[in-house]
């Protein structure tokens, strides 16, 4: 006959032990209940050979040379019931020091579908891919409906300050952990990459929010597209890339002459300690060896 007081301290045990894992563990939420993988081609973009497992053993089946193979967030938070994420644009003008600008207007990208892990493989719940859920549309309707899953980032402001019931979410709690991811990717990357002096490089960070308002990367794409493929993205690339012009062209050896080197030895406290805005002559705000963050539509950047 089965013990009920044995059963409790099984339960209690598996509890604790879960606890103890969620506190060294900095990916334990990403875990979910169901143990979906998502596996991309490395030398792919616009969500081509992109595929969702529910085994991490069916990964070695997927063809292709080289692969990039990450645990699928179970827990993703939703608009409309569907799927969402965040494109920003982070400019790097030297890698030692280690300098970065963060533009602050973004791009939200949403699924055509509902999300739902009962169907994995519809590619239009899960990939936020514009090139893959124009696929979802007719010809009659095509533009119209890329123009309504592609937002700016006030409309994320928006929906957070309406879920918290705080006005600031978005820029006191959501933004300032998106500039540290980014940070910390950089920063991962930054005695491994060959810097020429005079020369920049702009990234295309994309980001998801779990249910709890945390920032994870999914990937950072090198050249990324900037083509006006709806309105959303067409004006806020222009503005972008005009300020962008600013800094590289008319800032670059200003920023340069006021930025001082830690080296790639210097430790993030080292790093940290750089952080103090310098004041910007541009929509561009930027920290040395931080992020410095750019300004949106009217073009002016803040302290």
């Amino acid at each position: 006959e089965n013990d009920p007081l044995e059963g409790k301290y099984l339960t209690d045990s598996a509890v604790d032990c879960l606890e103890e894992l969620r506190k060294v563990d900095p990916q334990y939420e990403l875990s979910g209940q169901q143990g979906v993988w998502i596996v991309k081609a490395s030398n792919s973009s616009k969500g081509v050979g992109i595929k969702l497992l529910d085994r991490l053993s069916n990964a070695s089946d997927c063809r292709g040379a080289g692969r990039v193979v990450q645990k699928y967030l179970e827990n993703p938070l939703l608009i409309a019931g569907r799927k969402f994420d965040v494109r920003c644009w982070v400019l790097v003008t030297s890698w030692n020091p280690l300098v970065v600008w963060f533009y602050q207007d973004c791009i939200i990208r949403l699924c055509a579908d509902p999300w739902s892990l009962s169907h994995i493989g519809n590619r239009f719940a899960h990939l936020s891919n514009v090139s893959v859920n124009k696929a979802a549309d007719t010809k009659a309707n095509s533009s119209e409906n890329q123009d309504a899953r592609v937002k700016e980032g006030a409309f994320l402001q928006a929906h957070l300050a309406g879920l918290t019931g705080r006005a600031s979410t978005w820029e006191s709690e959501v933004l300032p952990k998106m500039k540290e991811v980014a940070v910390a990717a950089l920063r991962a990357a930054q005695n491994e990459v060959r810097h020429r002096k005079g020369s920049f490089e702009l990234y295309g960070f994309d980001i998801m929010l779990d249910d709890d308002l945390t920032p994870w990367l999914l990937e950072i794409n090198l050249s990324p597209d900037l083509s006006h493929s709806t309105s959303v993205k067409s004006g806020i690339a222009e503005r972008m890339v005009d300020s962008l012009l600013s800094i590289v062209v008319d800032l670059g050896l200003e920023a340069a002459n006021r930025c001082q080197a830690v080296g790639p030895s210097g430790s993030p406290e080292e790093q940290q300690a750089l952080l103090a805005p310098l004041r910007p002559a541009s929509p561009w705000e930027g920290d040395g060896s931080r992020v410095r963050e750019i300004g949106g539509e009217d073009g002016g950047g803040k302290e």
